[in-house]
């Protein structure tokens, strides 16, 4: 059940990613299609690593790894300033790491007790995680100072701040000060950790 849970809701993410555009000509969808098949590739291949994982802390590894993979291409959107695909991959990106890393690891630290090596790993997750984010979140600010119209920094703005708040909630898991936030899934994190 859970296998088929989470298959179901990655395939749903990756349509709704890869036809983000409904007025987009035909050529235009095949072309992003083209353009995101190793992250569709990528995130197939993942979930289906997740569906078989039970310990949450390999699950954030794994996800950890994915939203790696959405980074890559936020910063190749960036070089080539592309706005609309910027803020499309980032809310992509802030939902991985919410909702994947972030949840797992609040999971996995509900798990630990302080002074272990789990819990030490748990640490270094974070840790990873932060420092993997924090360039990217100098790349798209100044990607957004960059633009030179408002309906690209319209678009571009809540994908920083989502980006930016995510990694603060992976951080405020680890300092023992929150739980995964993400209105939009029920989890069953404690919203304490242990240690």
């Amino acid at each position: 059940m859970k296998r088929r849970l989470v298959i179901a809701t990655m395939l749903v993410a990756l349509v709704h990613f890869a036809w983000a555009d409904d007025e987009s000509a035909d050529k235009d969808r095949v072309s992003r299609v083209r353009q995101d098949m190793e992250l569709i590739e990528a995130f197939v291949d993942g979930g289906l690593v997740l569906a078989k994982e039970a310990d949450p802390l390999r699950r954030a590894h794994t996800c950890n790894a994915m939203a790696g993979l959405v980074a890559r291409d936020i910063k190749k959107a960036g070089d080539g300033k592309d706005a609309r695909r910027i803020a499309v991959l980032s809310e992509f990106m802030k939902s991985v790491l919410v909702r994947g890393v972030a949840q797992n690891l609040q999971q996995a630290a509900d798990e630990a007790t302080k002074e272990t090596a789990r819990a030490r790993e748990i640490a270094k997750l974070a840790g990873a995680v932060s420092a993997e984010v924090a360039p990217l979140e100098k790349t798209l600010k100044k990607a957004l100072d960059a633009l030179p119209d408002s309906t690209g920094k319209d678009a571009m703005l809540p994908a920083l701040e989502g980006i930016s708040r995510a990694r603060a909630e992976v951080e405020s898991i680890v300092s023992g000060k929150g739980k995964s936030s993400d209105k939009g899934f029920k989890g069953k994190g404690k919203g304490k950790m242990k240690w």
